[in-house]
């Protein structure tokens, strides 16, 4: 699995949860995509807003999805619901 995190330097949310992504330690691969920089990605994934949280597969399929700020224990309950 991969925690990926869709974010764009303006969105105040985002910022927060950057914080959470830097300080903790998920257990699985974590990566951020900066919308504005790289927009083909949040596409294939149907992101239209942000921040976005995706949890994808191995093989890149969408395993879990939630769109909005997520502390620690939020994205604690998104990687369970993912596995």
């Amino acid at each position: 699995m991969e925690l990926v995190l869709f974010t764009s330097p303006s969105c105040q949310p985002c910022k927060i949860v950057k914080q959470t992504f830097a300080n903790n330690d998920f257990g699985v691969p974590t990566r951020e995509v900066n919308v504005e920089e790289e927009p083909q990605e949040p596409m294939m994934y149907n992101v239209r807003s942000v921040p976005t949280i995706v949890v994808l597969s191995s093989d890149g399929d969408v395993l879990a999805q939630h769109t909005g700020a997520l502390g620690k224990a939020g994205i604690d309950d998104l990687l369970r619901r993912a596995a």
